[in-house]
């Protein structure tokens, strides 16, 4: 038997079993409230009880997920050392050392809670990078980036256990699976690769925080910034300043329509600046084309990376929350088109789901527990010593 058809049954094992029960959710089939006040108030009492130690999550560990959520929380310390008589770039910088020091600090305490992991202690830099997209989203409300980009860093995560699941069967049964033109394995691959996507996003994070955050400094045209801020970016400032004198004016659904356009430039930003030098490493070239592979034979409806579910968990509540495909054609991850297509198409869905009540409530509901680490994707990661 080929040895890639045999990958290839393996991974669409994996998917078909956990999606078994998933399907598209007709937009009108959620949770049918408005989030009030009171509401928002009762549904962290409900992430509360779900913060209580279970068969999977000890009292240690959670107690260990609460002291991350800290330090992400922290935002009034991501302003240390910017101060007024300091230019936008200068601004820009400062922010961003600042939100790398708060990751190096989780990383210092995962080490040693974790024992010197390098794969728990990447696992718990994704939980951070949770936590702070829900920090950043709560207290920089106008800026729609991270709303998306919570839900997107949460699948990297689940895609890492389910590639650890896979890597666990294969080592477990003495299955070892050539690739070409290299010395590695298909395992090694996953392994190696999947800690440079979680790396990815924790670069990620620092650099949108950081312009999320610098948002509030911008008061003019920044056309004569190019010098160290991108076109990408630039743009993305001119929406979202047009989108604030929308919501001044009472426009609110032309405050949300600019917001998207707004995050789609941000997005673009991202990809092509932060991810796409990580992209072109060899290494997530091949996992790019092992997941481009799993979702060309399955017409799109399985893969490692790319979908964005809209919830927690796509496996425990995949009929509540809402799973954005990857759009038809744009399967090659290491493709920056293809990468820009779907953050558009994720944005412009997102955009179209939060504006009607029964999704905005679910919206929330499912941003609260991200934030507090609650039905996130859990595993034994890869690379366990």
């Amino acid at each position: 038997m080929n040895k890639y058809f045999l990958l290839f049954i393996l991974v669409f094992t994996f998917l078909s079993c956990k999606k078994e029960k998933q399907q598209e959710c007709d937009l009108s089939s959620a949770l049918n409230a408005n989030l009030t006040e009171a509401q928002q108030q009762e549904l962290l009492k409900e992430v509360a009880k779900k913060t209580t130690p279970t068969t999977e999550i000890s009292a240690e560990e959670r107690a260990f997920f609460g002291d991350i959520r800290v330090i992400a929380n922290d935002i009034p310390r991501l302003y240390n050392g910017v101060t007024n008589d300091m230019t936008l770039e200068e601004k820009y910088e400062q922010l961003k050392h600042n939100i790398r020091s708060r990751a190096n600090e989780v990383e210092a305490k995962a080490l040693v809670h974790y024992n010197g992991s390098v794969a728990y202690t990447t696992m718990a830099k994704n939980s951070f990078v949770l936590m702070t997209y829900d920090a950043l989203q709560r207290n920089v409300p106008e800026m729609m980036w991270t709303n998306l980009g919570i839900f997107a860093a949460n699948e990297v995560r689940g895609g890492v256990v389910l590639a650890s699941q896979i890597v666990n069967y294969l080592e477990k049964n003495n299955i070892k699976i050539p690739l070409k033109d290299t010395t590695q394995n298909i395992g090694q691959m996953l392994t190696d690769a999947t800690v440079l996507l979680l790396e990815g996003q924790l670069n990620v994070v620092v650099d949108i925080g950081a312009l999320v955050l610098l948002n509030k400094y911008v008061d003019r045209d920044l056309d004569s910034e190019s010098a160290w801020l991108t076109p990408e970016a630039i743009k993305g400032f001119k929406f979202q300043k047009q989108a604030e004198q929308a919501l001044r004016c009472g426009q609110k659904e032309a405050y949300q329509d600019l917001q998207t356009l707004a995050a789609i430039q941000f997005g673009i930003h991202e990809q092509t600046y932060i991810l796409q030098p990580l992209w072109d490493k060899p290494l997530l070239g091949l996992m790019g084309q092992l997941n481009e592979m799993v979702l060309k034979m399955t017409n799109g409806q399985y893969g490692i990376f790319g979908e964005i579910f809209i919830g927690a968990n796509k496996y425990t509540e995949p009929q509540k929350g809402y799973n954005i495909k990857i759009p038809k054609g744009s399967y090659n991850l290491v493709n920056i088109v293809h990468r820009v297509d779907i953050a558009m198409n994720g944005f412009n869905t997102y955009n179209r789901l939060r504006k009607q009540k029964d999704w905005a409530y679910w919206i929330d509901y499912s941003q609260i527990r991200l934030g507090y680490g609650v039905d996130v994707y859990y595993g034994t990661p890869m690379g366990m010593e």
